[in-house]
């Protein structure tokens, strides 16, 4: 149903945060203090050597995680919240507090130690609702002299217990269907799993798929995440896209309208126009709006893919989605 998908869709685009103006961007996953891609994730993690690199570019992905993390945290799942943290690879004192956390709740003093110092040394600081499930700097700090007495005692010691979820809260949990890495779009990569979220408060199911490209304005940094979605429950699913945009420009994109390859023009409905910060005549900007479309729509494109080209004050943006990431999230969808 409608109501329910776009309500999910604004909770997940007003989590986009930015990391202030940047240069470049750097890409996701696992990596070193080298900045090379990590093979065995956790074992990385448990010796202190995962860093992370991502920036701009993680920025919405970032978003749409965040109410996954506050839950993985609650539960105390440390190691899946180790190592997705890891994969997205954020840069931010909340993504190394919650690596952190898991190493510590894990026994791992020794990285926890050295993942709690490039918590408070980090230099973004994380000050968006985001972050809303900790006190970052006053829980790294605790962290910090909690792991340092274990290891100075060898010895393990008894760690506060995390207040249960209160309800209503989503449930979430990752289909086993692992998706392709694509080749095509612009620079587009996706999340290897569709994401599977229970409404407790309304009985709705959410199904979530994100798909990151590259903004194609030239001379602008920046990037952002279409996400497949589908929400309501069993026979009356509402399906659409969420587009999330983040960039650095002198000057706003402001989006307005939507069309297909064919030419057809898309309902497109803007929600988020904002300046995050500015030095200079650069400022950091970010844009959200959704795009309802019905199953039937991507059932028809689900072996040619999606093409959408938006159009703005500021330019125009191109995103492809390739026919197997479509046809991987339909099937995901009873």
């Amino acid at each position: 149903m409608k109501t329910a998908l776009w309500s999910y869709m604004r909770g997940l685009a007003s989590g986009m945060v930015i990391a202030g103006v940047l240069a470049g961007c750097s890409t996701g996953g696992a990596r070193d203090e080298s900045g090379q891609l990590v093979e065995d994730v956790f074992g990385a993690f448990t010796k202190g050597e995962i860093r992370l690199h991502c920036e701009l570019s993680c920025s919405g992905s970032k978003g749409t995680k965040s109410k996954r993390w506050t839950a993985l945290y609650k539960q105390q799942a440390w190691r899946d919240l180790a190592i997705e943290v890891a994969e997205l690879n954020f840069a931010s004192d909340h993504e190394y507090f919650y690596l952190a956390r898991s190493a510590e709740g894990l026994g791992f003093n020794q990285a926890a130690q050295t993942y709690y110092l490039l918590a408070k040394n980090a230099a973004h600081k994380c000050e968006s609702y985001t972050c809303k499930d900790v006190d970052v700097a006053e829980e790294v700090h605790r962290g910090l002299e909690r792991v340092d007495a274990a290891i100075e005692s060898h010895t393990l010691i008894a760690l506060p217990a995390i207040e249960p979820i209160s309800t209503p809260s989503p449930s979430t949990a990752p289909t086993s269907n692992a998706l392709p890495s694509p080749n095509s779009g612009l620079g587009g990569r996706t999340e290897e799993q569709v994401t599977v979220t229970y409404m407790n408060d309304t009985g709705d199911t959410v199904y979530n798929l994100d798909y990151h490209f590259k903004s194609d304005h030239k001379g602008d940094a920046g990037g952002g995440v279409l996400s497949l979605a589908a929400a309501g429950q069993s026979g009356t699913m509402g399906y659409g896209l969420l587009v999330q945009i983040g960039y650095v420009s002198s000057q706003s994109y402001k989006y307005r309208t939507a069309r297909d390859d064919s030419g057809k023009l898309l309902e497109y409905s803007p929600f988020v126009d904002e300046v995050i910060s500015c030095k200079g005549s650069k400022c950091v900007r970010n844009e959200a709006a959704r795009i309802p479309l019905p199953r039937s729509y991507l059932e028809a494109r689900a072996t040619t893919g999606l093409k959408i080209h938006l159009k703005g004050k500021g330019g125009t943006q191109s995103i492809e989605v390739p026919a197997s990431v479509v046809t991987q999230f339909l099937g995901s969808v009873p």
